[in-house]
């Protein structure tokens, strides 16, 4: 996975169909269920789940998805996604 580098330049897109990037960060979200949690307690925020396991991290995705599907009507979880990374690894050099 390539990052950007500056989170300015990142396109949320793909992420948050809703727009804009994230505001709340899950670091560790594990199976998601912080992440789930915190989308329906937070509708207004965007919540990511940041997860350096691959296949969790494909886990929560899929759930994300599924949870999309049966609440296709309310447009609910569509501020929740999940993103695979290891934070000690990603240099910061704007902070």
């Amino acid at each position: 996975m390539s990052y950007p580098y500056n989170p300015d330049t990142m396109d949320w897109k793909a992420y948050f169909p809703n727009g804009g990037g994230p505001t709340v960060l899950d670091i560790g979200c594990g199976f998601g269920g912080m992440t789930v949690a915190l989308s329906g307690l937070c509708p207004d925020d965007n919540v990511l789940g940041y997860e350096i396991r691959a296949k969790v991290c494909e886990y929560v995705r899929l759930r994300l998805i599924a949870l999309r599907t049966q609440e296709e009507a309310t447009e609910g979880y569509f501020n929740a996604a999940v993103m695979r990374g290891n934070t000690m690894k990603v240099r910061h050099t704007h902070l």
